[in-house]
């Protein structure tokens, strides 16, 4: 798989219009037929790829999501949740992804249920909350 830098701009903020204003220029410079856009979970530039690239599907960035979940776990046990997580994406198949998604979910439940893939982020600059169990991140899961 080869990546190249498509396009560059500076804004002010990370706003739908900028990131559609953005999207749309690499269109008319000629970039079409895109069916995946992975990136970060920005709500303008989400919002964006639905209005410029309809049809195409996203997708969260893996780096970005793992340091969200990374950044709520104990220091001293980062490298371990980091390292099980990981086992989610080694998978062969959607199939195996998902069994593996539930089974890493099982196994942090009770030793750090705020690495669990499934865990609620809390937003930056907040003080740690306690996640509330049960609310899904559908970045993860398997498609």
């Amino acid at each position: 798989m080869r990546r190249e830098v498509l396009g560059f701009d500076v804004g002010d903020s990370e706003t739908e219009a900028f990131w559609t204003s953005f999207l749309r220029s690499l269109k008319t410079s000629g970039l079409d037929g895109v069916k995946l856009v992975i990136s970060d979970a920005h709500t303008g530039l989400k919002k964006a790829i639905g209005t410029v690239f309809q049809g195409a599907s996203w997708q969260r960035c893996r780096v970005h999501q793992m340091r969200n979940i990374l950044s709520i776990v104990p220091r001293a046990s980062q490298e371990m949740v980091a390292s099980v997580i990981r086992t989610i994406f080694a998978q062969p198949d959607a199939k195996h992804v998902q069994a593996q998604f539930d089974e890493v979910t099982r196994m942090l439940e009770h030793s750090h249920p705020q690495g669990r893939p499934d865990a609620p982020r809390r937003p930056r600059n907040r003080r740690r909350q306690h996640p509330h169990r049960g609310i899904p991140v559908p970045e993860l899961t398997a498609a």
